[in-house]
C-alpha cells in the first residue's frame, strides 16, 4: 500500500510507514479479539419460564418461618390458661359455648380471658421485637 505523497515522489522510502503499521496493529488486535471471544454461545430461551412461578418466593417462605418460629415462642411465655382458650378459640375455631364446656367456665369469663390471652401475646411478641432490634 502506498499513499499518495510516495507515489508523487521519486524517493524509494515512504514516510507513511508508521501510519500502515498502525492500522496493520489495529486489524490484528481486531481479529485476535474476535478469536479469542470464540462462537456466539446460543441461549436456551425454551428453559426460561415468562413469569415467576405461582406462591410464595424464597423470601416469603423465610419470613414466614421466622414469624412462626417468633409466634410460637411468644406462645411459650403464655400461662397454660391462655394457651389454651387461644388454642381452641382461635387456632380450632371453637365456638364461646364449647370452649366454656371444655374448660368449665362461663361464656363470659372465656371471653375476657380470650382478651386478656391476647393482650399478653400482643406484649410477648413485643418483647421479642424489641430485643430482636437491640441485638441486630
Amino acid at each position: 500500500m502506498r499513499c499518495a505523497r510516495c507515489r508523487n515522489s521519486r524517493t524509494e522510502g515512504c514516510r507513511s510507514r508508521p501510519y500502515t503499521a498502525y492500522l496493520l496493529r489495529i486489524a490484528s488486535n481486531l481479529a485476535r479479539d474476535r478469536w479469542r471471544a470464540g462462537p456466539a454461545r446460543p441461549v436456551a430461551t425454551g428453559d426460561v419460564p415468562d413469569r415467576a412461578a405461582p406462591g410464595p418466593g424464597p423470601d416469603s417462605l423465610v419470613i414466614a418461618d421466622d414469624r412462626r418460629e417468633a409466634l410460637l415462642a411468644a406462645l411459650d411465655r403464655l400461662t397454660p390458661d391462655h394457651r389454651a382458650v387461644l388454642r381452641l378459640r382461635i387456632l380450632e375455631g371453637r365456638a364461646t359455648r364449647e370452649v366454656a364446656a371444655l374448660t368449665h367456665r362461663s361464656e363470659p369469663a372465656v371471653r375476657q380471658l380470650q382478651v386478656r390471652a391476647l393482650a399478653a401475646l400482643r406484649a410477648a411478641l413485643g418483647e421479642q421485637i424489641r430485643s430482636a432490634t437491640v441485638d441486630s
